[in-house]
């Protein structure tokens, strides 16, 4: 099933649950699944920066532009965000600096060095009542972290907000975060 959807004037890129990704035509008639160098098992660790695996069966969780004067597009899996050209024939990698539990929902480039990644944490706690019962505490928190160098090093600018799952920003300084029970939030100041 496809988890995130990039389009374009001229094309669309779709990254699906399984990590493929399938893009159209110049036409636009069909999809054609792309012979995308995240999917390519004979990668490895090729692949430079993080020396990671190919996504092969990760879900892929956003797909967009990071610059489009150098053609250079992100994609977002769980804990890794790769840049690729948009023939999808070359990247690299950025393993990202979650904490224990943490994991990324969504990212977001305003421009090529502007870079915003919300991430979600789900904490059980398992407690006994006075009188003997097992219970169980969800805590379940979401972050956004700010990039300054295209996604190299990140640095939190919102923590503790339950919740949150998808986030767009305008600019590098007016983005929007909405989650749970009809929350929308809006910044400003880059958060």
């Amino acid at each position: 099933s496809v988890s995130s959807i990039y389009i374009t004037d001229t094309s669309i890129l779709a990254g699906m649950s399984d990590g493929k990704m399938f893009c159209t035509s110049r036409s636009g008639d069909s999809f054609q699944e792309c012979d995308s160098i995240l999917y390519n098992s004979s990668m490895g660790s090729e692949m430079g920066g993080a020396g990671t695996a190919p996504l092969r069966e990760k879900p892929i969780l956003s797909v967009g532009l990071k610059d489009k004067l150098e053609d250079e597009l992100f994609v977002l899996n769980d804990s890794i965000l790769y840049d690729m050209k948009t023939d999808l024939h070359s990247s690299h990698g950025y393993q990202l600096p979650l904490r224990p539990g943490e994991f990324a929902e969504s990212a977001c480039f305003p421009d090529r060095y502007t870079g915003f990644l919300l991430t979600d944490s789900t904490t059980r706690l398992d407690t006994l009542t006075t009188d003997g019962r097992d219970t169980a505490i969800i805590h379940d928190t979401s972050c956004i972290y700010r990039s300054l160098d295209g996604g190299s090093t990140w640095n939190q600018v919102l923590k503790n907000i339950p919740g949150l799952r998808k986030m767009f920003f305008v600019n590098t300084r007016r983005g929007f975060v909405c989650g749970a029970n009809g929350l929308i939030m809006r910044t400003d100041d880059s958060g």
